[in-house]
């Protein structure tokens, strides 16, 4: 992921938002890091482009938090180069997943998929191999969902 476009006009409900991005084609015999460095040069590789529609995340109100009772305490570090500690807080015991969006929506990856208990919880999220970019982390518990933005760089 070299080159990511997005409008400077937005619609106001800020849904469908059009992306367009440019992408090195995979090559299915490289290991992850020879992936990632034919990234780097567009013009020696073959390229494609993606063309889609994003709805906007633009958090959680404070309301919606504390009704739910779910929040994220922390992403740590964010920007992100390898890795980073996903901390957050659940009011019930329950089963909660947690997986990570691109910016066009897609799920990259599941983060953590289970059960867990009341109080405090930390989940490490691997970054190694995802490309420098803008990621939401979303968690669900239950009917309740909270999505935070975490930034990746190379």
């Amino acid at each position: 992921d070299r080159i990511t476009w997005i409008p400077d006009y937005v619609p106001n409900d800020l849904q469908n938002v059009p992306v367009l991005k440019v992408e090195t084609e995979p090559n299915p015999g490289d290991d992850s890091v020879t992936a990632r460095n034919r990234q780097r040069y567009l013009q020696e590789y073959p390229q494609y482009i993606m063309i889609g529609n994003f709805n906007v995340v633009t958090g959680v109100k404070e309301s919606d938090e504390s009704v739910s009772g779910i929040k994220f305490t922390s992403i740590s570090p964010n920007p992100a180069e390898t890795g980073t500690d996903v901390n957050f807080n659940l009011p019930d015991d329950g089963r909660i997943n947690i997986t990570l969006y691109n910016i066009m929506g897609q799920p990259v990856r599941e983060v953590f998929n289970g059960n867990a208990g009341v109080g405090i919880h930390s989940v490490h999220l691997n970054t190694s191999d995802l490309p420098s970019g803008t990621y939401y982390c979303t968690l669900t518990a239950g009917a309740n969902k909270i999505t935070e933005m975490i930034t990746v760089i190379k």
